[in-house]
């Protein structure tokens, strides 16, 4: 059966004497691709949604690096073993928490610094095996078949930022696979709000 992490949001930190202007907030996989930050030792936790894939982020600059928690560009894991296959949309601190700052929430990390997260993500592999900490991901492109639905769940955490969509996320990411909606019950509830919201994600 699918283990959903039911990861809750319970630490914010106030960033206070530092306006809205002032923050220089980045995403997460530009940051990578540049080489300022480095993503290592990313594995599974037997998820298979919500807070299921954890690593560290490493800070390669000499200035501090403020990292939105809501992820412009997802990052697509691909499994190096068995198990399946995660899409990130979000990160945190592997506690839960994060900084806020007017309408910015990031995390921040110190020049040099080696952090610990946890990544929000969802299956891309319906038949497969949740990924455990055995399981190591490295980055691929998004597949094709889901890219529009992901942007799209993307686009409603950001607007909804207070709002768990992690059943309805998930569910949509399977349907636009061809699963049924009967076939995703068997794997958890989905309520009927959730299939709702599910199917506006894959709606074109």
């Amino acid at each position: 059966m699918t283990k959903i992490s039911a990861f809750l949001f319970a630490l914010i930190f106030i960033l206070a004497g530092t306006t809205n202007a002032q923050m220089d907030v980045q995403d997460l996989y530009s940051e990578i691709e540049a080489g300022h930050v480095k993503l290592g030792e990313v594995n599974g936790n037997g998820n298979s949604s919500g807070a299921a894939v954890e690593g560290y982020l490493f800070n390669e600059t000499s200035i501090e690096k403020n990292i939105s928690i809501n992820l412009k560009q997802p990052i697509f894991f691909s499994n190096g073993r068995a198990g399946q296959n995660m899409i990130a949309m979000r990160v945190f601190y592997h506690n839960g928490g994060f900084f806020k700052s007017g309408q910015k929430s990031f995390i921040s990390l110190q020049p040099k610094e080696k952090k610990k997260i946890v990544f929000i993500a969802y299956c891309v592999d319906f038949d497969k095996d949740n990924p455990s900490d055995s399981d190591t991901f490295t980055i691929s492109s998004v597949p094709v078949n889901i890219k529009y639905v992901v942007e799209r769940i993307g686009e409603h955490a950001r607007k909804n930022p207070s709002v768990n969509i992690t059943v309805a996320a998930q569910a949509a990411i399977w349907l636009t696979q061809g699963k049924s909606m009967a076939e995703i019950r068997k794997k958890f509830a989905v309520s009927p709000s959730d299939e709702q919201l599910a199917r506006t994600f894959i709606k074109k």
